[in-house]
């Protein structure tokens, strides 16, 4: 790819177009991490380090153009102007600490104007001789939340090699890769039946539409620390059933809704969540920083008669099916009544914390986007250790004290059920 080539946007990148261009004033799809450096930190270097590692993920340096007459831009890695660090030295400021979080706040409250701007900003707040911050703030057109772990990971590897004088041994594959895999994708036998397999689950779903004209509201939320006993017996009773503990989460966290989320409609009919899927496991993008993670449906369904070790056993087998299919975006599949309305929405994050050579270091998520009505995240390391639990909702839908309620309960049903299992 030169810095004369334009693309189409990919399958993925589309629906971001879209809000872009419903709601071009709102931050609605920013995404903003910051890492919290702690130690002897050279700094020459770990700026080098930002730097190469920006220059390696191309979907960082992502430019859009409008043409005529066409609904969706093309799109272009810009070679030229890539965006670096900016270095802002602290050092001696009695409210180093604070400066930073007033700057950050104030950054991913302005909204990226992706015809004209550049969608990433790389910042390194020098807050004293033993702490740095390293602020990465770019679009979701862009990258997933998966990507922004695995630019992460890579500043660290590539800032250990010049710590010691040594020479890089891999790098980020190029953005055309991501660009052919979405083709590749599209024109395969593959496509073909994924399609098949969703017009049906599809077709059998009650799916709620989303209300175009109803305008994204602000969000209010509820975060809470998750006890170390459920992290512990997630891994008990995955160990014992031979399921992933992120997917007894899911599922379990689908029995809650299903029991608690209509309180004034019994559940008669299955009850429709939504589930990011990272579609990187056996793919040519599967380490490769940009817009992979998928969002599809899971009906659950309960039976009062039914244990919770038999529910988990039986609802893993039809979770096990949508992944298989969860290459296939489900908004190809248009309604005329509009777009499917991706609530409750539940996300779990297994990631490790990134290491810096010598230091320790503490991630802070500044903006992850907004999703639709009701979203429950989970995260934690990959051995549910250091778990946290935030559940947001728009202000228009759920009140505050609603969102403590739910906080509560749920962590209380997790105990519960996972005890019910192990006795």
């Amino acid at each position: 790819m030169t810095s004369q080539d334009w693309y189409p946007l990919t399958n993925a990148q589309e629906a971001y177009w879209d809000e872009f261009v419903q709601h071009p004033d709102r931050p609605l799809s920013t995404v903003a991490h910051c890492l919290e450096i702690s130690g002897s930190i050279d700094l020459k270097k770990l700026a080098d380090a930002i730097n190469q590692t920006i220059s390696e993920a191309e979907a960082l340096c992502l430019r859009f153009r409008r043409l005529e007459n066409q609904h969706y831009p093309v799109q272009t890695v810009c070679f030229d102007g890539k965006p670096t660090v900016e270095v802002i030295d602290l050092r001696g400021e009695e409210d180093a600490q604070e400066q930073v979080n007033t700057c950050l706040r104030s950054d991913v409250e302005k909204a990226i104007d992706l015809e004209n701007d550049v969608i990433t900003k790389s910042q390194l707040y020098v807050a004293g001789s033993q702490k740095v911050l390293w602020y990465l703030r770019t679009h979701h057109i862009a990258v997933d939340g998966y990507s922004m772990s695995l630019i992460e990971q890579r500043c660290s590897e590539l800032y250990l090699w010049l710590v010691n004088n040594t020479e890089p041994t891999h790098r980020f594959k190029t953005f055309n890769v991501y660009l052919k895999e979405n083709t590749d994708y599209l024109q395969s036998k593959r496509f073909d039946v994924d399609r098949s397999y969703w017009n049906n689950y599809l077709d059998l779903a009650n799916l709620k539409i989303s209300q175009d004209d109803i305008s994204v509201s602000d969000t209010v939320y509820c975060e809470k620390e998750v006890p170390e006993s459920i992290g512990g017996s997630l891994i008990t009773v995955s160990k014992q059933l031979m399921i992933g503990w992120s997917d007894i989460l899911t599922l379990l966290c689908t029995a809650y809704l299903y029991k608690h989320w209509s309180p004034n409609e019994q559940a008669s009919f299955p009850l429709p969540v939504w589930l990011p899927f990272m579609n990187r496991m056996g793919n040519p993008c599967a380490n490769l920083p940009s817009l992979m993670v998928n969002t599809i449906p899971y009906i659950g369904e309960i039976n009062d008669d039914e244990s919770v070790g038999a529910y988990l056993k039986r609802a893993v087998k039809d979770l096990r099916g949508n992944y298989c299919h969860g290459r296939y975006r489900v908004e190809n599949k248009c309604t005329s009544e509009g777009h499917y309305f991706l609530s409750p929405f539940i996300n779990i994050l297994p990631f490790e914390p990134t290491e810096f050579h010598g230091c320790s270091t503490r991630r802070r998520i500044i903006a992850g986007g907004i999703a639709d009505g009701f979203n429950v995240t989970f995260r934690s390391s990959r051995q549910a250790q250091n778990m946290f639990l935030k559940i947001e909702a728009e202000s228009r839908l759920f009140e505050q004290h609603e969102l403590t309620q739910h906080a509560n309960h749920l962590l209380k049903y997790l105990s519960k059920a996972l005890k019910s299992v192990l006795d």
